[in-house]
């Protein structure tokens, strides 16, 4: 999954599949200092999981700020890794730059600075790629989990089922995709279930306020945990169940559960909320389609029975369970 949405993206921001034309990258290993020469594709995701993982560590727990300076070990590392990453970027795309990629196009535009334009787009790379992968594939497994809403899915795509990848290039479009209401129900409600990120970006109080009874001082950080509301029961029918049609307003899962009435927005925020919504959220969910579309219509899959067999397996990115299958071509 995770290799299938960095082509993607790589592709869309550089207007290639740069990890396959990247020479070799120098990684550190954080873990005993040795140094590796990696394919692009894979010092990226070694450089994507260390950045991860490293933010709940018990010294980010104790000395958060740690987070904020590279001073000590595994941070600074990572650092030197992340720039290691850039070079090699910036010295392909210095000899490759494709004129129709967001890159260019971005450059283009009246005063932007390269440099900018680029930090900009690799935070978008790390952002979009491993949140994205995450969603494609818990939704993949809990499809299977769910076989009668697998079923009605297929159906509703039933043009594309066993069709060649030029194929469905011709039939599938932004139109088309719009077309695919119950997708659009299945790929909110995996992000419901199991929101690739079970935290919003942390918020700075700029005055003094109190929320429900709480004190709050200016300059106080704050996070917002996106889990509690997804799982709300005095929002949502049956919380812990798999159930797309409650983004239907025609289902009887539509409203809340005593009430009647319409949930609250706030209820729903895999991408977070108002100034700090994910500037990539359309982009995400576009590609997100894209690649189950795709996925859904030319591979079969089977999952390992234990996941089958749990009632609690979930793959966000703190997650520490993997997602372990296998897969061919239908």
């Amino acid at each position: 999954m995770a290799n299938v949405t960095f082509n993607i993206i790589t592709t869309m921001l550089f207007g290639r599949n740069i990890s396959g034309e990247i020479g070799k990258v120098e990684y550190i290993d954080s873990n005993n200092y040795t140094v590796y020469e990696l394919d692009f594709a894979d010092c990226y995701t070694r450089v994507s999981n260390d950045i991860m993982g490293n933010r709940f560590t018990v010294k980010t727990l104790f000395f958060p700020i740690l987070n904020r300076f590279d001073i000590m070990t595994p941070y600074n590392i990572n650092y030197k890794n992340i720039r290691s990453l850039w070079k090699a970027t910036k010295e392909f795309l210095a000899k490759n730059r494709e004129e129709d990629s967001i890159y260019n196009r971005m450059l283009q535009k009246e005063g932007a600075e390269e440099e900018s334009v680029f930090q900009d787009l690799f935070g978008f790379l790390f952002a979009g790629h491993e949140t994205s992968s995450h969603a494609i594939g818990s939704t993949v497994y809990f499809l299977y989990k769910n076989p009668e809403v697998k079923e009605k899915l297929e159906k509703e795509l039933s043009e594309f089922m066993g069709k060649s990848h030029e194929e469905i290039g011709k039939i599938l479009n932004k139109e088309k995709l719009e077309e695919l209401d119950y997708l659009h129900m299945v790929v909110k409600e995996s992000l419901r279930v199991d929101p690739p990120a079970g935290e919003a970006l942390p918020y700075e109080i700029i005055d003094d306020t109190s929320v429900c009874g709480v004190e709050l001082k200016k300059g106080d950080v704050i996070n917002v945990n996106i889990l509690p509301r997804h799982y709300d029961p005095e929002e949502w029918h049956d919380p812990l169940k798999f159930i797309p049609e409650r983004f239907d307003p025609e289902s009887k899962y539509f409203t809340t559960p005593k009430s009647g009435k319409a949930r609250d927005p706030l209820s729903w925020m895999p991408f977070s909320t108002h100034l700090r919504i994910c500037p990539g959220q359309s982009l995400a969910m576009l590609e997100i389609k894209v690649i189950l579309v795709y996925l859904l219509s030319r591979v079969n899959f089977e999952f390992a029975d234990h996941l089958m067999e749990s009632d609690y397996a979930y793959f966000s990115i703190i997650s520490q369970l993997t997602l372990n299958f296998s897969a061919e071509l239908k």
